[in-house]
């Protein structure tokens, strides 16, 4: 899968991928040694990386599940590219760590994507709004066509649930708006009532067993 077009967390000369040595390593389902690889390969292009994604976050198809941040689609292209790294042991599945939402606990978050309208098209303007529009963030797609953005969370303004990205007066990307920090204490809360009714229950049992 395609994801040389990103370049957040690459140190050009230690982790960088091709053909951009300044982009992201692209990601493989199979290698030498598996039954069905082939130097060449058919090009999912990713339009959609997990927020705050960093270069080799991913290691493997099966980590790149749509619930935890990723989209992408088949593109008509092929190329031939033998792997020639090191052959090692088989990546297991990061079952945590993706964040598919923007965390207002945190002060930035790092937004990474693209378009199938995009690809390979530079410097096309690209806005966060929020619901209404407004706009709280721009930039324009690299060279390969996709957008980086640090967006700031004192810059998203009180009560905002949702992030519309915008390019070519399309949305063609929508992030949630969220704090861990009150999931949890939701969470807590939903808890202890919970517990307070079973409570409030066990007591009634017992009342009526003494009767």
């Amino acid at each position: 899968r395609h994801v040389n077009q990103f370049s957040h967390g690459v140190m050009e000369g230690v982790n960088g991928g091709g053909p951009s040595p300044a982009g992201m390593r692209n990601i493989i389902n199979l290698d030498r040694p598996d039954p069905g690889y082939s130097p060449l390969w058919s090009i999912d292009w990713v339009t959609e990386l997990p927020v705050n994604y960093k270069a080799d976050q991913a290691t493997s198809f099966t980590d790149m599940a749509e619930a935890k941040g990723y989209d992408y689609f088949t593109t008509p292209m092929f190329v031939n590219c033998p792997d020639i790294g090191n052959i090692g042991e088989p990546m297991l599945e990061k079952t945590n760590g993706f964040t598919p939402y923007i965390n207002t606990d945190l002060d930035s978050n790092y937004i990474l994507g693209c378009h199938m309208s995009l690809i390979f098209q530079p410097d096309v303007p690209v806005s966060f709004q929020t619901s209404d529009g407004t706009e709280i963030g721009s930039t324009a797609t690299n060279m390969m066509g996709a957008y980086e953005y640090e967006l700031m969370t004192a810059d998203i303004p009180e009560g905002t649930d949702m992030i519309n990205v915008v390019a070519n007066d399309e949305t063609i990307r929508t992030i949630d708006v969220m704090s861990k920090m009150m999931d949890m204490d939701d969470t807590s809360a939903a808890f202890g009532i919970r517990s307070g009714v079973m409570g409030i229950l066990a007591l009634a049992a017992a009342a009526a067993l003494a009767f």
